[in-house]
């Protein structure tokens, strides 16, 4: 962005469990196969979905029976039949049968689906749901995915990674009917974080000596306001440094004179530089550091309400960001109050008017506009990246806000006294405000990509797709030198917040190509218009999951970024869900093939076992802390699983593969056998009484017999 600038589902395969594209709820177009018989596809919609939910009907009971088996079973890697014995993951013949059928009839639909998009392009727009047409190149209109659960109500856009699930039929069911399955993991505690405290805290009141009372000494604030101000956190641009410590200096000599909300800002500052030491002490500087956290965001939150932050006094937004912030370090999971607390921010300074550029008000001087500035761009940076986080629309009007980028400047550059701002550091000296505005002008691309494929009656055209990956690619490769991503072991010379920073603006990058490009991901296996979508998208998600392996490997204690972990454990983690995602469905598709049709060579499919092995040893180790990690680990155990079973690999097969990085580590080099070790025996099902004569599945015997024998469908969904 250059000066005076302003800051500014589809699901990838029509999921099999819901209705056809081009079709409404009890129609459907007749297709023809070469033999004459005629099917509907939601009618075979639905027949796929009753039985999946049939299947894991029938795996629930018996695994809530615990009944033994007296009829014959079969291993998985043994044609031997034999009782069922412990320590064996063991297959009832007929469930077996079923899983054939199941996955029979999933590719039936999927062939069908690639017919029904020619004739749906045919039908008005408004009718035209999900798929590029053969008759078009438009991008239309595509629903998100809204979930139903016994004690919450979610809706995200089609591009988050719980969206783009929806591609694997069988998960999405199994979810869907009992969405608490995926929690069943064997964990030996579970954390729950409860939301912020200033939306759900039960915090006694106290008055301001109460609060002055409880501060540490000076020396112990003295190194936690140093901890603060030598990190590299967007939140430091919120405070500018040299004002503060001025401040700092005039509340020791008169504590009861200060501002009330002013001390709230100081204990926020203790509070995140108690962050800081935790994630870098020993344990039981550890323990110390999370007592002092907890008792500090108590005092901020007493601050808050004691001051009436709604009141929009002075260094409320300061205060409040701060406090954000912290929240931000105690969420294990994405809590819809950490989304209500930055909402109110953003309504706090917009009735405060940080949106609007300061320029225009004779009552702010030089100094107040730009650190108000400052402030709206970090602002619209959270909006932006917690929009793409939950999967939901920006709270930030961009049409209404015309508050300019910040300059590129130091806080030694900025004094409250100056009567004009100084000229701009160029882009390519490295500053944190320098990085932000970077960080800014890759977002609001994103936003672009967001709006375009995402929002309702929004039709784009598959060139006005490659105009935005040629932006996203010039962003990128001319990002300044000290920003461009380059291997850890070649950065020995760099902060480690250099480091952080770059790994930022790559995960954003990577991202976007995914989110651009995801849409015709699925299409492009029948439609060679779109094979570069298709690569574009498989590429950036695997540079980012091996990103995600190199800040595994990089957090270990005295590594490079040990010191920096704290800021990815929150706020990355929807990046990599979506990458290891669009990997699953793609590879899922794969499977789904017959051996002819599979369009994944060797080397490319090692890749992506080797990335989605890798994904699953770094979350199968915090299953206890999240939900949605317990959700992406059931993901990737199934469809490694799948992966297994259909392409026969081999446990010494998956080699250590790269990603084409000269020096970052590679990914983990073999399938864990750990992932396999998971009993199911479901009972018979003639003992139940299914008439499947209610649906017409005529002519589907000759497409059945010719599919191959291994297309089985497994569910990961155990009781």
């Amino acid at each position: 962005m250059a000066d005076g600038r302003v800051v500014g589902n589809n699901v990838l395969s029509n999921s099999l469990a819901n209705k056809s594209p081009g079709t409404r709820e009890g129609e459907g177009y007749m297709l023809s196969s070469d033999d004459g018989d005629y099917v509907f596809a939601p009618i075979l919609n639905r027949l796929i979905s009753w039985l999946h939910r049939q299947l894991h009907l029938l795996f629930r009971q018996r695994a809530v029976e615990g009944t033994s088996h007296s009829c014959p079973v079969i291993f998985v890697d043994d044609e031997t039949s034999t009782p069922l014995q412990s320590g064996k993951r063991l297959i009832d013949p007929s469930s077996t049968a079923l899983h054939k059928r199941i996955a029979q009839l999933e590719k039936l639909v999927v062939s069908m689906t690639s017919q029904n998009n020619s004739l749906a392009g045919k039908e008005s727009k408004s009718k035209a749901d999900f798929d590029v047409t053969d008759d078009s190149t438009e991008l239309h209109p595509r629903f998100g995915r809204i979930g139903l659960e016994n004690t919450e109500t979610s809706y995200v856009e089609n591009s988050h990674w719980t969206a783009v699930l929806d591609g694997i039929a069988e998960l999405k069911d199994c979810f869907d009917n009992d969405p608490e399955a995926f929690e069943q993991v064997p964990t030996s505690r579970r954390i729950s974080t409860p939301g912020p405290a200033l939306l759900l805290g039960n915090f006694r009141m106290l008055d301001q000596q109460q609060i002055l009372a409880s501060i540490p000494g000076k020396q112990e604030v003295d190194g936690l306001v140093s901890t603060f101000f030598n990190t590299t956190s967007v939140y430091l641009l919120c405070i500018h440094g040299p004002t503060f410590l001025e401040e700092y200096d005039r509340f020791w000599k008169c504590p009861e004179k200060t501002s009330i909300m002013w001390v709230g800002l100081l204990f926020s500052i203790m509070c995140m530089a108690s962050v800081y030491q935790r994630s870098s002490a020993s344990a039981e500087a550890t323990r110390q550091a999370e007592q002092r956290i907890h008792i500090f965001r108590e005092r901020i939150v007493q601050c808050l309400r004691l001051a009436d932050y709604t009141k929009c006094g002075p260094y409320t937004i300061e205060t409040m960001l701060c406090y954000l912030s912290v929240e931000y370090t105690q969420a294990t999971d994405n809590q819809t109050g950490l989304w209500l607390l930055l909402g109110i921010i953003v309504r706090l300074a917009v009735r405060m008017g940080y949106h609007r550029d300061a320029s225009n008000s004779s009552c702010l001087s030089p100094f107040q506009a730009e650190m108000r500035r400052r402030i709206w761009a970090v602002l619209y940076m959270l909006d932006s990246a917690a929009a793409d986080q939950y999967g939901i629309p920006r709270m930030v009007n961009e049409s209404l806000a015309d508050a300019r980028e910040p300059l590129n400047l130091l806080d030694g550059d900025l004094d409250p006294r100056m009567e004009s701002l100084p000229r701009s550091r160029p882009d390519h000296e490295p500053t944190l405000i320098g990085f932000l505005a970077i960080k800014n002008r890759l977002l609001s691309t994103r936003n672009i990509i967001t709006d375009l494929t995402g929002y309702p009656n929004k039709f784009v055209s598959y060139k006005e797709i490659l105009k935005l990956d040629k932006i996203i690619k010039e962003q990128f490769e001319n990002l300044p030198a000290p920003l461009k991503m380059r291997p850890i072991n070649k950065s020995l010379t760099d902060s480690t917040g250099v480091i952080a920073n770059r790994i930022f603006l790559a995960l954003i990058s990577y991202k976007s190509r995914c989110m651009l490009h995801q849409h015709y991901l699925l299409t492009a296996r029948t439609d060679d218009r779109y094979r570069y979508s298709r690569k574009a998208c498989i590429e950036s998600a695997l540079d980012i999951l091996h990103i995600q392996e190199s800040i595994r490997e990089e957090s270990q204690i005295g590594r490079r970024l040990y010191t920096e972990q704290w800021k990815f454990e929150t706020t990355v983690n929807h990046v990599f869900f979506l990458a290891c995602t669009i990997l699953s469905v793609d590879l899922n598709c794969d499977l789904s093939e017959t051996p002819a049709k599979r369009l994944l060579g060797k080397e490319i499919f090692t890749k992506i076992i080797s990335a989605l092995q890798s994904c699953y040893n770094i979350w199968v180790e915090s299953t206890d802390t999240s939900r949605e990690v317990q959700k992406a680990v059931a993901m990737l155990r199934f469809i490694l699983m799948k992966a297994r079973r259909l392409r026969r690999i081999s446990l010494i097969s998956i080699n250590d593969v790269g990603f084409g990085y000269d020096g970052l580590s590679t990914l983990s080099n073999q399938i864990d056998p750990a992932l396999f070790n998971h009993d199911i025996a479901p009972s018979s099902w003639e003992n139940y009484n299914i008439d499947m004569s209610q649906f017409d599945v005529n002519g589907f015997d000759t497409i059945l017999d010719s599919t191959h024998d291994n297309n089985q469908m497994n569910t990961v969904c155990h009781a």
